[in-house]
């Protein structure tokens, strides 16, 4: 087995990890949304949105600071999620490129070399 088409399948098995964990991450950070306030941000807390702890006024009603974090916590989910499967999307594109680039009838087996390569999970 040619050791270019080896280090190949080395890349396609690294990205599908990390697949796997945007995968991971997209499904954490759903739960978290899950337990976010829904719907559309109240007016009262609107004008403090891009503001940070430290800018909101000190004489702020603690119960609306507190709203005012959540609804930013929210709003930092749901980027998050966006982006993860931006990341995610990207990965699965470079892994169709690579797996089209090693021939069909040697990909188990580059497939295999590569997996026995890395030895046992958690070790390089």
């Amino acid at each position: 087995m040619d050791n270019h088409l080896i280090d190949i399948a080395t890349q396609i098995l690294t990205r599908q990890s990390s697949v796997q964990a945007y995968q991971t991450n997209i499904d954490t950070f759903t739960l978290i949304l899950d337990q976010s306030p829904q719907g559309p941000v109240p007016p009262e807390v609107e004008p403090y949105m891009g503001m940070r702890a430290g800018e909101l006024p000190v004489e702020m009603d603690e119960s609306l600071v507190e709203t005012v974090f959540a609804y930013q916590h929210r709003n930092d989910m749901i980027r998050r999620i966006r982006a993860e499967k931006q990341q995610k999307t990207i990965e699965q594109s470079v892994i169709e490129a690579l797996t089209a680039r090693i021939p069909a009838d040697l990909y188990d087996q580059a497939m295999q070399e590569a997996t026995a390569r890395q030895g046992p999970v958690g070790q390089a």
